[in-house]
């Protein structure tokens, strides 16, 4: 089967579940009955083969999914923009939401690691007081326990990009809106902190 384009945009297509993939795969997933189509691109959004034309899917659903898909959707990346959305901007040690850094709970050099449950958002005032110290000698209590969020969590879709959620094409609007709203409240709280390139640069 062979397939030619009718336009020059790229898509990408998103599932019910949340992550994207290429129009190719999309369509074959509707062509040999592997998904549901929820939404279609309007025409010139078409592709050619040897039965004739056939409109673009633009949101699908599908009933099952391999285990490295899941994976990939159900674990997100251990980065200092992840952890500061996590934190919401806030210093875990006391509140603060400017000059914020990146802290190891259980310090590096005495062989803390760059985990998600190590690693929390910090001041600089309340990070180099802490230094390499532990929390129980210095008497602290962090805001909340430190773990892996969720994607939903901190408004992530794996493989698209956070410009196309704040920004999505009509189709994927009414099941990229609840990620949006939260991006939205994220990018909020990185303007208060001064780093609202951490979100738009993604």
């Amino acid at each position: 089967m062979q397939f030619k384009f009718k336009f020059k945009f790229k898509f990408k297509f998103k599932f019910k579940f949340k992550f994207s993939l290429t129009w190719y795969k999309a369509f074959h997933f509707e062509y040999y009955g592997r998904g549901e189509v929820l939404e279609y691109y309007p025409p010139p959004a078409v592709c050619s083969t040897g039965s004739g034309e056939h409109p673009l899917p633009a949101v699908l659903r599908v009933p099952q999914y391999t285990a490295d898909v899941q994976d990939l959707c159900s674990r997100v990346a251990c980065t200092r923009r992840n952890v500061m959305v996590r934190d919401g901007f806030c210093c875990q040690y006391c509140g603060s939401r400017r000059d914020l850094t990146i802290d190891h709970v259980h310090p590096a050099s005495k062989g803390g690691k760059e985990t998600w449950d190590n690693l929390v958002t910090a001041c600089m005032r309340c990070n180099q007081k802490k230094s390499d110290r532990s929390l129980a000698q210095l008497g602290w209590k962090l805001k909340r326990k430190p773990k892996e969020p969720t994607p939903f969590e901190i408004g992530i879709v794996a493989g698209i990009a956070t410009s196309d959620i704040l920004r999505p094409p009509p189709e994927w609007e009414a099941y990229i809106a609840p990620y949006r709203e939260r991006l939205e409240t994220y990018r909020q709280a990185a303007v208060e902190a001064g780093l609202l390139n951490l979100i738009d640069d993604d």
